[in-house]
């Protein structure tokens, strides 16, 4: 499958399995093309043996760091394939690894020509329907965000309002709590002379703040 599409750039995808005794987690794996307009990664071409890029939600969530190796499963096969980060791409929010097109071919062992589709920031025309298997664009991607923000924004923004009756409260319930308390010493201290506002810098000011 072939376009004339000048902004069409071939990929290659696949999504392999990081197990764990607690959850198993998918991962996607990009072959990319060398020079990519759209996958912008410094010296990604140049990368040999197993090393790879990870997405920084990867490095972040499973605390990854440049030299270290990781392993990822087959979905539905017992093969394993163990890499090493050789860098951290940030410009990618999803769990994902990235490795040059022709390297990811030999992995997979995949024919010289193989892809699994195209990038482009215009519509591709040019290609039968009866091979294309999916269109994924941007509204695609944010559409679940939105409906999220949608479905619950309103609900966040009560929730904010009821923190700050909460807080609010247990301020006010604290403070009635040292005074209280502190009834005796705060006659005293009044006796002594001490003001209002001295008297509430020594008992609830420090409190208070703790609290904030």
């Amino acid at each position: 499958v072939t376009t004339q599409n000048p902004d069409a750039e071939a990929f290659c995808m696949t999504s392999l399995v990081r197990k764990s005794d607690v959850l198993d987690e998918e991962v996607s794996v990009y072959g990319i093309a060398d020079g990519s307009r759209y996958v912008q990664i410094d010296n990604l071409s140049g990368l040999e043996g197993n090393k790879v890029y990870i997405s920084a939600p990867y490095a972040d969530k499973y605390r990854l760091a440049v030299g270290d190796t990781f392993t990822l499963d087959e979905k539905y096969e017992s093969k394993q394939y163990t890499f090493t980060v050789a860098g951290i791409y940030d410009r990618c929010q999803s769990i994902a690894v990235f490795l040059p097109m022709d390297h990811y071919r030999d992995i997979f062992d995949l024919d010289a020509d193989a892809f699994s589709g195209f990038l482009s920031d215009t519509e591709i025309t040019d290609i039968d329907e009866d091979n294309v298997a999916t269109v994924i664009t941007e509204r695609d991607i944010t559409k679940m965000a939105d409906q999220l923000d949608h479905s619950m924004g309103s609900y966040m923004t009560y929730f904010q309002y009821l923190c700050v009756l909460l807080s609010a409260v247990l301020i006010y319930l604290l403070t009635k709590l040292i005074i209280e308390k502190n009834e005796n010493a705060i006659s005293m201290v009044k006796i002594l002379g001490y003001e209002n506002r001295e008297i509430a810098r020594l008992y609830l000011l420090s409190t208070t703040i703790v609290l904030v």
